[in-house]
């Protein structure tokens, strides 16, 4: 991001047949993803970065599709 390059932002989503997904089968818990999303959202001002493109308007429920509910928090 220091760079000017946004990553794509992926929760996981482990693999219910793999170790992973066997030893957590209900995912990640909630305090990982708040903590991601903080992270991620404080870094992309820090480096003075806009959202990522194609995942529609930041903000509360505006997400455009499954996966860019993480743009809720930023």
């Amino acid at each position: 991001m220091s760079r000017g390059v946004a990553p794509r932002f992926t929760t996981w989503c482990p693999e219910p047949t793999t170790p992973l997904g066997r030893d957590n089968p209900d995912g990640a818990p909630l305090e990982y993803h708040v903590r991601l999303l903080e992270a991620y959202r404080e870094a992309l001002s820090r480096h003075g970065l806009q959202p990522p493109p194609g995942y529609g308007e930041p903000g509360a429920g505006r997400a455009v599709f499954s996966v860019s509910s993480f743009m809720d928090v930023l």
